[in-house]
């Protein structure tokens, strides 16, 4: 597994999340597999689904809130301590990061 710091994995994740809902619109824009680079599209978003799938659900809910659907700044606090939720979601990030970069394949 890739070793990074905090603010590495929050801008990664971040970038794969743009990335998401960029193709997302590109591809329901496009005119089909003729498009240009539809395929592109579609296989990155296909690869962040996959990555996604392999996470825990806690980790899901980590991701989803803070990085896809952005959800209030304090939905984790009822949930978790700082330091846990902490712990837990530079575990979710980095678990997603690898998961998308070995092409969804389990590390």
């Amino acid at each position: 597994m890739i070793k990074k710091n905090h603010t590495q994995l929050t801008s990664d994740v971040k970038e794969i999340a743009t990335l998401y809902f960029y193709y997302q619109y590109k591809l329901k824009h496009s005119h089909g597999l003729g498009s240009t680079n539809y395929e592109e599209y579609q296989q990155t978003v296909d690869r962040i689904d996959l990555a996604f799938s392999y996470l825990e659900e806690d980790e899901k809910d980590i991701i989803n809130n803070e990085f896809f659907y952005q959800s209030s700044p304090d939905w984790w606090e009822l949930t978790y301590s700082k330091a846990e939720f902490n712990r837990k979601k530079d575990l979710a990030m980095s678990k997603f990061i690898n998961y998308f970069v070995s092409g969804g394949m389990a590390c």
